[in-house]
């Protein structure tokens, strides 16, 4: 099983290109990720760097609470791109989810298909 982080900030609107192995396979990616204030949280939006397509929008960028894990892409199973999860970097967060001022406590973790 392969698992690489994705380091985020704190900044309200990231934009950036990232390449991951995704069974075997190096994919690229545009990623972009913003804060909603509306809703109060943080959503994400991936595109296929090869045909610019969007694959995912406005995805939350939530935890599982408490000690559990949630696989934030599980309804794009179908999609192939594989796995992702937020969690928490540090011992004792700010919230138990990212928040406008701390998403530099949380990493993104995106895992292969298996």
């Amino acid at each position: 099983m392969n698992r690489q982080a994705i380091i985020l900030t704190n900044q309200p609107n990231q934009s950036f290109q990232i390449t991951l192995e995704i069974n075997g396979v190096n994919t690229t990616f545009q990623f972009a990720i913003r804060w909603n204030p509306v809703a109060g949280y943080w959503v994400m939006t991936i595109r296929g760097m090869a045909t610019g397509e969007v694959l995912v929008d406005s995805i939350p960028l939530v935890t599982g609470g408490g000690n559990l894990t949630l696989n934030i892409l599980r309804p794009y199973d179908y999609l192939n791109i594989g796995k992702a999860y937020l969690i928490s970097k540090v011992s004792y967060p700010k919230s138990e989810y990212p928040k406008e001022d701390n998403m530099n406590e949380f990493v993104l973790v995106w895992e292969d298909n298996d």
